[in-house]
């Protein structure tokens, strides 16, 4: 019965929005208030000495009543309120009259937490005034622990690579941080600017194919996010000695093919 109601109200909805545009005007939701989430996943990380403060927000679609409570339901998940997390306030607000959103805010504490294995939490909404919409009636928080990179952290590295069983030429690069965060960095090229000429013996490839990305580094764990143009990289987890500084990553490529081979790729700092 609920598919049959939520291809019903998709139906329903598809035909508003099409007479909508044949009479040339905005399509405008003229049904009652329905409670949602205004996503199904979210990510958080937080220090092992600190917290991290989560907005988790909600919507009601069309303007809610005056009187409007809603309440935040765990559903499942392994994180434990008290401990991983807190719902700053508690578990229940008040939507203002004629408002179409609200939020929670979740506090997540590091000290019980992993950097390698996340914990979950799987919330939902309630709320004796609204009813609850057909989407996004769940969100899944995950909570893993973040250690903050020192305040010295190197940003320019000597840069070796391996590859078919022997060294490739080493270059140097300097890691870019990315804007709003405190642990990801942009490289120009992984495998260097000269790899390809080396490895195909054709120095007309000489800085073609940089295979740039980006580079998360959380506690001894990264990331590394292929970004190039066309998609010839791929993405790929590695490691970070915080006492070296080192960072390393395995990298896979559709460029030579056949045959497959692994870069090794290893970031010493300067």
């Amino acid at each position: 019965m609920k598919k049959l109601s939520y291809f019903l109200a998709l139906f329903f909805l598809a035909i508003a929005i099409q007479s909508c545009r044949d009479n040339h005007t905005d399509p405008v939701y003229e049904g009652s208030p329905v409670l949602h989430f205004q996503k199904e996943a979210a990510e958080v990380n937080a220090t092992d000495v600190g917290f991290t403060d989560y907005v988790l927000e909600f919507g009601t679609v069309a303007p809610a009543p005056a009187g409007t409570v809603v309440t935040l339901v765990k559903k499942g998940g392994d994180a434990v309120e008290g401990t991983d997390y807190e719902v700053l306030g508690g578990n229940t607000t008040q939507v203002a009259a004629g408002a179409v959103n609200g939020s929670f805010t979740i506090r997540v504490h590091g000290a019980g937490l992993s950097p390698d294995v996340a914990k979950n939490l799987v919330l939902g909404l309630q709320s004796p005034q609204v009813a609850n919409a057909v989407y996004n009636q769940e969100i899944t928080i995950s909570m893993k622990m973040k250690c903050p990179l020192p305040t010295n952290f190197p940003l320019t590295y000597t840069v070796s690579v391996y590859a078919f069983n022997e060294d490739a030429p080493t270059h140097t690069q300097t890691l870019v941080p990315v804007a709003g965060t405190d642990n990801q960095f942009t490289i120009n090229s992984s495998w260097g600017p000269t790899f390809v000429a080396w490895a195909t013996n054709t120095p007309s490839y000489n800085n073609q194919y940089l295979y740039p990305g980006i580079i998360t580094i959380n506690c001894d764990e990264v990331s590394f996010t292929f970004n190039g143009t066309p998609a010839y990289g791929s993405n790929s987890v590695g490691t970070y000695d915080s006492t070296t500084g080192v960072i390393k990553f395995d990298l896979q490529n559709s460029l030579f093919s056949p045959p497959s081979f692994t870069t090794s790729v290893t970031l010493t700092p300067q």
